[in-house]
């Protein structure tokens, strides 16, 4: 006695009978495993106006620390771009090789402060966007998690 493939049951699929469409509901599939946090017992839930603030400062902070950080590489990535050369081996002019070159050619003819110009639009900016990015994207995972 040979069944057909159609016919045979799986422990995935749900049985059906040979010529029928298959039919499968999301609804009695298992639930997605969840972070810790939303399970534990002991989470006290956050007001939305304490939530906000956190994720504002969060935010402007970590805005803040890495355009303050990333700064100097931006203003040697602009330099090198505008030079024409990205490589060292295509530097037009000799000593700028590469990034370490241009590097110490900022730091020789402006100081330190050569390699954090133009920060200040920049923290004007930057620390803005992530300050409301962080707070927006936090209550739209919450508002549409069962979407």
């Amino acid at each position: 006695d040979k069944k057909s493939p159609a016919a045979t049951s799986s422990p995935l699929l749900p049985k059906r009978l040979p010529n029928q469409p298959l039919h499968v509901s999301l609804a009695s599939s298992p639930p997605l495993p969840t972070h810790p946090s939303q399970t534990e017992p002991s989470a006290v839930p956050v007001p939305f106006r304490t939530a906000f603030l956190i994720s504002l400062i969060s935010g402007t902070l970590s805005g803040s620390i890495s355009s303050f950080v990333c700064a100097p590489l931006d203003i040697v990535k602009t330099r090198l771009q505008v030079q024409g050369s990205i490589s060292p081996a295509s530097s037009p002019q000799p000593g700028l090789g590469g990034i370490a070159g241009m590097m110490r050619q900022i730091v020789k003819r402006e100081g330190p402060k050569g390699l954090f110009r133009g920060l200040a639009p920049t923290l004007a900016t930057v620390p803005t966007f992530w300050g409301f990015y962080f707070p927006m994207y936090e209550r739209f995972k919450v508002h549409y998690k069962d979407a």
